[in-house]
């Protein structure tokens, strides 16, 4: 009896592991940890010192058995190492259609109107106290008064109030007004246009505080109508004073033009062959696409007894009409309300 009790004491766990209860189990092994367990029993167990459960020498062999479950795993690693080839060919297949969809779009240039489509609804159309049609727009070089979007491209002293047929009339007092064409230091010239070719009679202005016209020149036709006023666009000069004579308020008239030079006395034949884009020749050197303002301004640092010209000093230009006839008209409508009660039109 002496003999079996020391063996029991190396054989039982640590007092903090779980398996405490299994300590029993020792004694009916009594005899044999006398001739075996110091040769080969123990030191087994203590070569493994991060099993926590090393009570039973038989459980110690499952437990070796569930750590090769973790290297396992490693074996789907190399699989997943096949699948990256796959997801790389996709991304090449969609690469290839998007410079395709990016070539495609420029490709297709827009076709000119021949001049032969070109409508005509009349021949000539005579009209008097006439806005011209077109102007520059807050973001477009062109912009028409029946445009969808002329409300948007219009503003306050800008080139499009004076072809806003809508738009509110000014005070009856001489002083600056936000429905009128204001000059600016850096902007002392306007340019308004035709929609369709046109033979000018005559130009009336009106002014509200401090007037200041002092030239006016005509814009060559072009089809279609490229809304540019540089120096390859000007045609004649028909209005040039050291100072404007007027006062605020009153109608500056240029009547200087006859009709001969304005060219109202020429024929506007009817022949189908004939239209915007094909004048007759007489009528190419006469018709215009529109008119250049220009004002006088002071400098911004003026001497006395001239004030300066300071940011609301302007000058404004309220109305500006015109007298004359309308040649080859795509759209006679737009002139309903300006035909001349002695009107010529076929």
């Amino acid at each position: 009896m002496p003999l079996p009790a020391p063996p029991s004491p190396e054989l039982s766990p640590p007092a903090g592991q779980p398996v405490s209860p299994t300590p029993p189990s020792p004694p009916t092994y009594a005899s044999p940890p006398s001739t075996t367990p110091p040769s080969t029993g123990l030191p087994p167990p203590t070569a493994e010192p991060p099993s926590p459960i090393r009570s039973s020498p038989q459980f110690p062999q499952v437990l070796i058995l569930q750590p090769p479950p973790p290297p396992s795993p490693p074996k789907p690693s190399q699989t997943p190492s096949l699948p990256p080839s796959p997801p790389t060919s996709p991304p090449i297949l969609t690469a290839p259609p998007s410079p395709l969809a990016s070539s495609v779009p420029p490709s297709p240039p827009a076709p000119p109107l021949p001049p032969s489509a070109i409508p005509v609804a009349a021949t000539r159309l005579d009209v008097e106290d006439m806005p011209a049609f077109g102007a520059k727009g807050r973001t477009r070089r062109l912009v028409w008064a029946n445009d969808p979007d002329f409300k948007i491209q219009n503003r306050a002293n800008s080139p499009l109030q004076l072809v806003d047929r809508n738009k509110t009339a000014c005070p009856s007092a001489c002083r600056g007004c936000r429905f009128a064409w204001k000059a600016t230091n850096n902007s002392r010239s306007v340019a308004v246009f035709f929609k369709d070719p046109f033979l000018l009679s005559r130009i009336s202005i009106v002014q509200t505080r401090n007037t200041g016209v002092i030239r006016v020149q005509t814009i060559k036709w072009t089809y279609p109508p490229q809304g540019l006023s540089t120096e390859k666009f000007i045609g004649r000069t028909i209005y040039d004073v050291p100072s404007d004579p007027t006062k605020c308020k009153a109608t500056l008239n240029i009547t200087n033009v006859t009709d001969a030079e304005a060219g109202l006395d020429l024929p506007v034949p009817a022949d189908p062959i004939y239209n915007q884009a094909n004048l007759p020749a007489d009528l190419q050197d006469k018709v215009v696409g529109g008119v250049v303002i220009t004002v006088f301004r002071y400098p911004l640092t003026g001497t006395a007894p001239r004030p300066n010209s300071g940011k609301n000093y302007g000058p404004f230009i309220e109305h500006l009409t015109f007298k004359g006839a309308v040649v080859y008209p795509q759209d006679t409508s737009i002139y309903q309300a300006y035909v001349a009660s002695n009107t010529t039109s076929s």
